[in-house]
């Protein structure tokens, strides 16, 4: 019993951790939102009422350069919307961020207008 309420205490350690990381991430992209919700219009022109989420795996390096970044599930298909996100996120440093070398899932929602 006592294995067993270690191992639930660390599952709920790693998913606070997880919850952090995404905070803190949002935190440090915050000056992309306008540049993604321009992406998102843009996709809008040809999707009229396209919306739903699309899952990041985020994986910063050492150094806080944004070493790679794969779609873990989105609910576009649309493969250049979601690379154009990537590679907006790519763009900035992330050194600031507490953690060092580090790898979550970010997840993105978006709406029609």
């Amino acid at each position: 019993m006592k294995c067993l309420t270690v191992f639930f205490l660390l599952i709920l350690s790693a998913l606070v951790q997880a919850q952090d990381l995404s905070k803190e991430f949002a935190k440090v992209a915050e000056p992309l939102k306008g540049k993604i919700s321009a992406r998102y219009i843009e996709l809008l022109r040809v999707a009229p009422g396209a919306k739903g989420k699309v899952a990041f795996e985020i994986y910063i390096s050492k150094n806080g350069n944004l070493k790679s970044c794969t779609v873990k599930h989105s609910d576009f298909n649309k493969p250049n919307f979601e690379q154009s996100i990537c590679d907006l996120y790519k763009s900035i440093n992330y050194s600031s961020m507490s953690v060092k070398q580090v790898k979550f899932v970010y997840e993105n929602q978006f709406f029609s207008m």
